[in-house]
């Protein structure tokens, strides 16, 4: 299927680069973007580093970035101390982008290089947005070879007790990354 010659482009939050917009509403409260720069820089990131585009309101600005780290769900919205807008960074997350056109408006990047998006911690966005939950992401570290086969029952004769068989087993998850204080949650 060919698209029609004036369909527009979306993109999608999260993905292998985990990317995330700062969706500055500058019609709504006037100095978000600028308020978005000074954290941008307060980060080490200057202006002009990191992919700015403008939106077709003329107004609005999104600057994208990559999420290092997880937080839940697909947007939040920007803290009223810091301006107007979401966060947005999940799979269900859009925004529409360059050369788009809304209301025979253009979309733009006005600065910046899609090529280099600044790596941002999680931690770090919190900051800014209105909501700050979040919770600990499960571990994702492999377990190795033996951990499964002790998990599947295997090698049940090879101790002298199950205690023997469990501590063999947590060693082992210790020993790829796994955290202690969650193998009872």
């Amino acid at each position: 299927m060919i698209a029609p010659a004036d369909a527009n482009i979306g993109l999608r939050g999260g993905g292998e680069a985990k990317v995330a917009f700062i969706d500055c509403d500058e019609n709504k409260i006037r100095g978000t973007f600028e308020n978005a720069k000074k954290w941008m820089e307060g980060l080490g990131f200057k202006s002009g580093y990191y992919p700015v585009v403008k939106s077709a309101s003329g107004l609005g600005r999104h600057i994208y970035i990559s999420l290092n780290g997880f937080i839940p769900g697909d947007y939040r919205k920007l803290s009223r101390d810091f301006g107007a807008g979401e966060f947005r960074y999940g799979q269900g997350a859009y925004v529409v982008a360059p050369p788009s056109e809304v209301n025979h408006q253009r979309y733009s990047l006005i600065a910046g290089d899609f090529q280099h998006l600044p790596k941002i911690d999680f931690r770090d966005v919190l900051k800014i947005l209105e909501n700050k939950d979040t919770f600990e992401v499960p571990s994702r570290a492999p377990i190795s070879r033996w951990a499964k086969l002790i998990l599947e029952g295997k090698f049940v004769g090879d101790f002298q007790s199950r205690s023997e068989r469990e501590q063999s087993l947590i060693v082992s998850l210790i020993n790829t990354g796994h955290k202690f204080n969650r193998f009872f949650k």
